[in-house]
């Protein structure tokens, strides 16, 4: 099959989005001529060192890569008002080009939004095509849901007003979009239980679980000196990590410190917003950010223990399987757990007292932290192989194909 994937955010694979955006290319350019569409992303030297490893370990038949056009003032509140705020950032003149272009030379059979805020080329794309096309959604969150949350966490009347009326507003047009779609792929179970009840069941979803690559970092050596580290690894810009750190230091850390000031908490995740930053040093030197790193590898095995502990937002929290591949033992919560249907493999912690007291007995007992290695790794080795076995969408792309390719010779 030729396949068009469209997406915004594919290298540096530094984000949730960009990691599972590149776990599912991997799968498809296995058994697909494959023509990635994609915005170039800061920054550039990472960026080109990523695109170019993938291109040299994957048969990709085409890659376009487009430095985004920058937007005025102006621009982004027409955008706004034009679109919504999911994809009123993503139109660009030379990505339109670049459709128009694939589209009229190359036999396009199937064409992959990979997020939500790629179907603003929805249109364009519906216009330019030669045959009927294989449309895919691939989602990677509830957008509406999201930004609810957002809303939520506003502490002024207005933006919470401001924020409820978007999400109503993004909440029409998934579901209107949704249903354009041949086939529609939620990250998670939850997810897809979100897109039923949206649709009222009438849309063809999937589950296309995240399948990534995260090196093993810790072994049983790594585990008998408690340094007495925490960790905490996510984009600070992302409402329900903000959320759950906060909530995690206030609750859980200022307790852990007045019994031993030894503490530390490292906070590794880019653009944290000043709240985060404010936070931090009202607990320096106990609670350190760092911002954007280029290597995660470092803290992971610098730190005894990762900490996860969302209780909202939408997705599949990859931040959970990176952990558990990484061998650091982990604390989370059962909201976390539940995407991939943990028990032992970590200790669920789902109040202030089940962190506090999970931290001080993985401190005292090294025996404890080394089942929590042994048990994460074998789940994340299980878990891809199972993932690997799952890919049940794929098959559909052929079986879809074959009455698309009817449908163009009927209609040539």
């Amino acid at each position: 099959m030729k396949i068009l994937f469209l997406t915004t955010k594919l290298f540096p694979l530094e984000s949730g989005d960009a990691l599972h955006s590149y776990g599912f290319l991997k799968r498809i350019c296995a058994f697909n001529d494959v023509y990635i569409v994609t915005f170039i992303q800061e920054p550039l030297d990472t960026y080109y060192e990523h695109k170019n490893l993938f291109l040299k370990n994957n048969p990709v038949t085409g890659y376009y890569d487009i430095q985004p056009q920058p937007q005025t003032l102006l621009k982004k509140a027409w955008g706004l008002l034009k679109n919504n705020g999911i994809t009123y950032k993503c139109e660009d003149p030379a990505i339109k080009k670049t459709l128009r272009s694939i589209l009229e030379k190359k036999e396009i059979n199937c064409v992959i939004y990979d997020h939500l805020r790629t179907t603003v080329y929805w249109k364009l794309i519906n216009t330019y095509k030669k045959k009927p096309l294989l449309q895919v959604l691939n989602q990677h969150n509830v957008e509406w849901a999201n930004a609810r949350t957002i809303g939520r966490s506003q502490e002024k009347k207005w933006l919470k007003v401001l924020y409820s009326l978007e999400a109503k507003r993004i909440q029409k047009f998934e579901k209107k979009t949704m249903k354009k779609a041949d086939i529609v792929l939620a990250i998670s179970q939850d997810d897809k239980n979100y897109f039923k009840k949206l649709t009222s069941n009438s849309i063809p979803l999937f589950v296309n679980r995240p399948h990534i690559s995260f090196p093993r970092l810790k072994f049983a050596g790594d585990l008998n000196h408690f340094r007495k580290r925490l960790l905490f690894v996510g984009s600070m810009r992302w409402q329900p990590n903000i959320n759950g750190v906060k909530w995690f230091v206030e609750q859980v850390f200022s307790k852990l410190i007045e019994l031993d000031n030894e503490y530390r908490f490292y906070i590794v995740g880019n653009r944290p917003t000043p709240s985060i930053e404010k936070m931090a040093k009202e607990f320096y030197p106990n609670v350190i950010i760092t911002g954007r790193v280029k290597n995660l590898k470092y803290f992971y095995q610098k730190c005894d223990l990762a900490v996860i502990p969302l209780k909202e937002g939408t997705g599949a929290k990859i931040k959970v399987l990176e952990s558990l591949a990484s061998g650091i033992p982990t604390l989370l919560s059962s909201f976390c757990a539940k995407d991939y249907q943990l028990s032992d493999e970590a200790l669920i912690c789902d109040s202030a007292d089940d962190y506090l007291q999970g931290i001080l007995r993985l401190q005292k007992c090294a025996e404890l932290r080394e089942q929590l290695l042994q048990r994460s790794t074998t789940f994340y080795q299980n878990y891809m192989t199972s993932s690997r076995n799952q890919d049940s969408f794929l098959k559909i792309f052929t079986e879809k194909e074959n009455q698309f390719t009817h449908l163009s010779q009927e209609n040539p």
